[in-house]
């Protein structure tokens, strides 16, 4: 039996009359090729039994990421993941998007998909959802109320994976410390501080009632629960009060009066918002005489850039317990899931895809429980 001749791009550009420099645009998405004629060299490469999968190097088309908060070195890193997985990255930002100058690029038939790198309002990804059926993806966010594809570490930002690492070693009295105040954040940057205290009450809660925490099914829990928070110019005074005091007795070996009540006290876990207040905390601990681990644990969430390359901004000696997201495997999935959505013509949208982030050992919690 003779073997099946392979398809090339020639036998397309000959199949339609055009030349190969035509057919190699219109396949990679690039401009300078004419709507119909690209919308033709996609039919006819599909006809033909074309196999895209051969070189890693072809293109499908072109995604579309929706970003204010890309320039430089992170849009140049951000093109090569797309590119890698046979796409070509073009930007849009959100004052298009509401201005309404999208709206062609996403009806290209070259444009395979739309790549949310960071959460939006829930009115623009309506419009994203009116504009185009083009399928869309959310990276390291979950948006309960919009149907689109997403990527994410968990519900919170790793929120979940920290509780539930705390609670494994014992620490039943677990305080979230709000990272001192920061006028310079971006707006995802504040969403993300958001959805870690929301994340914070929805996981206590569940603790209380005996359940895991479930990522689809968010539970009823009071926003508003103020329990087990600290504000960031509350902290010293809450180590002044009843807790530091016996706390720090004890680190000292002092016995009487005040024994029974501090071993009463649960085991505790400062879970920090960000690294920088992790590191300043654990500077007041020292001071007021509370040891790390042995009188409570800090736990923090380290400084990494959008592809998980750790920078080493901590200023103090002891080497802090944190939860790390890696954002470049959940940018790499978010491109393959908009490759299969391209080349399997998979029609289900809606789903959640969890990559959960890597617990980097410090010597701040204690392994065992007492």
């Amino acid at each position: 039996m003779r073997p099946k001749k392979k398809i090339s791009q020639s036998d397309i550009a000959e199949a339609l009359g055009v030349s190969n420099v035509s057919v190699s645009n219109a396949l990679a998405g690039r401009k300078g090729v004419g709507r119909e004629l690209s919308a033709k060299v996609r039919q006819k490469a599909i006809e033909l039994g074309y196999d895209t999968e051969e070189s890693a190097n072809e293109v499908f088309g072109m995604i579309l990421v929706v970003s204010d908060e890309w320039p430089g070195e992170k849009r140049g890193a951000l093109e090569k993941i797309a590119a890698d997985r046979g796409f070509r990255a073009e930007f849009c930002t959100l004052k298009e998007i509401l201005g309404g100058a999208h709206a062609d690029r996403m009806s290209d038939p070259g444009c395979c998909g739309v790549l949310l790198p960071e959460q939006l309002p829930t009115g623009v990804l309506r419009i994203l959802l009116e504009t185009s059926d083009r399928p869309m993806v959310g990276a390291g966010f979950y948006d309960v109320h919009v149907p689109i594809d997403y990527v994410t570490d968990d519900g919170f930002h790793g929120v979940q994976t920290a509780m539930r690492y705390l609670y494994g070693r014992g620490y039943e009295n677990i305080l979230y410390v709000l990272p001192k105040e920061n006028h310079s954040l971006t707006e995802s940057e504040i969403r993300m501080r958001d959805d870690r205290l929301m994340g914070f009450r929805c996981s206590r809660y569940l603790r209380t009632i005996g359940q895991s925490a479930v990522l689809e099914k968010a539970p009823a829990f009071d926003l508003e629960e103020t329990r087990g928070i600290l504000e960031w110019n509350a902290v010293e005074e809450f180590l002044d009060g009843w807790w530091g005091q016996h706390l720090a007795e004890r680190s000292k070996g002092k016995r009487g009066e005040t024994q029974s009540k501090t071993e009463k006290i649960q085991r505790t876990a400062f879970l920090c918002g960000d690294m920088a207040s992790a590191d300043l905390l654990m500077q007041m601990l020292g001071k007021k005489g509370i040891r790390v681990p042995d009188d409570a644990a800090v736990f923090g969430y380290s400084v990494g850039d959008d592809f998980g390359r750790e920078r080493e901004t901590r200023t103090v000696c002891r080497r802090i317990t944190a939860y790390q997201s890696c954002r470049r495997d959940i940018l790499i999935q978010c491109c393959e899931l908009l490759r299969r959505r391209k080349t399997e013509r998979e029609e289900k949208a809606g789903s959640v895809h969890v990559t959960t982030g890597e617990i980097v050992e410090g010597d701040t919690v204690s392994w065992q429980s007492r």
